[in-house]
């Protein structure tokens, strides 16, 4: 097109309109001269209707010419205030980051330096980004401090498991007995959190996840008798999204002692079972990792129903901002 419109000026000279308009027959005698000076006006202004068009032709040629350069990638459009570069563009190297959980570590940087752990070994990862989401670790727990947290469960008073309920009523969430839930549980507060063995197992937490204990729910000490179960569920709830402590970003479960059959923990949307053995624990999460307000619903998981003996076991609950400070307000639900 730009060469269309070179031809043209080449044709027709530097000022195509004035060519046209001159290259008018001249007057032949004074009679036409003087008809052609009456209608000189007239004929000048008509004469600049094919100038206009032409003009216009190559304006229009030089514009698809552009268009086709820009489309070729030979062409950036010059940047304006008002262009929809405006409008922020998400790359890889751009987008929006995983949140820190710890002053410098986000919650997939936590995992993986948790599968580094001294007997640590990983029984499910992220098939796309190889994070480690179920990690076991052998030897966790010291012998001592398994049976006194035993000790300190029975001294606080075991009482029957109850789960959330949603009343849809009221828009309220309601601890309830139910069949899915049988074991018995107590919660390690005051002075069972005070004791030695409780703080040596909050240190070690700590170790292991980086995170603050501040941010861990206080151990729940559970156990279970022989056909007691906890059903498939999720430990993500909801309303810990509006609620100052946020969601419950990990699982670390602990298991005080060797079931004799059944017990395993199951997780069914994974095709992995874990086996309960004393002083071994498990670390899960809970929430996606691009998004912690999501619940990762592969971590579905349940206590199967004791076969044969009893089953000691404990965990702690790990959100990602203070649990504690809240919680002592009642903000925590």
């Amino acid at each position: 097109a730009p060469l269309l419109f070179q031809a043209f000026v080449q044709i027709l000279g530097a000022n195509p309109c004035e060519r046209i308009i001159m290259a008018k027959k001249q007057p032949h005698n004074r009679a036409q001269a003087r008809r052609t000076k009456v209608n000189q006006a007239g004929a000048k202004g008509s004469s600049w209707i094919p100038c206009t068009v032409l003009f216009s032709c190559a304006i229009v040629a030089g514009v698809a010419s552009l268009v086709a350069l820009r489309a070729a990638g030979e062409l950036a459009w010059p940047a304006t205030a008002h262009s929809v570069s405006d409008i922020e563009v998400f790359t890889p190297e751009n987008a929006p980051r995983e949140p820190l959980v710890t002053r410098d570590l986000t919650l997939t940087q936590i995992l993986k330096q948790a599968a580094r752990h001294p007997g640590a070994k990983v029984l499910y990862r992220d098939p796309g980004t190889q994070t480690p989401l179920l990690i076991q670790i052998d030897d966790f727990v010291p012998d001592d401090e398994t049976e006194k947290i035993k000790e300190l469960g029975i001294a606080a008073g075991l009482k029957r498991s109850t789960g959330f309920i949603h009343d849809a009523s009221s828009g309220e969430i309601k601890r309830e007995e139910g069949s899915y839930r049988t074991s018995t549980n107590a919660w390690c507060m005051s002075s069972c959190d005070r004791d030695p063995a409780a703080q040596r197992l909050h240190r070690r937490s700590e170790e292991l996840t980086k995170i603050a204990d501040a941010h861990s729910e206080y151990i729940q000490i559970l156990h279970y008798r022989p056909g007691q179960e906890y059903q498939a569920h999720h430990d993500s709830i909801d309303y810990h999204n509006k609620a100052p402590c946020g969601p419950r970003l990990l699982t670390l479960f602990f298991y005080f002692n060797d079931v004799d059959a059944g017990g395993e923990t199951d997780f069914p949307n994974i095709k992995q079972r874990v086996k309960p053995r004393k002083g071994r624990a498990i670390l899960w999460t809970n929430v996606m990792l691009n998004d912690y307000s999501k619940a990762d619903q592969r971590m579905m998981h349940a206590a199967l129903p004791v076969l044969s003996g009893e089953k000691w076991a404990a965990n702690k609950w790990i959100h990602q901002f203070d649990f504690k400070t809240p919680n002592a307000r009642g903000l925590t639900g």
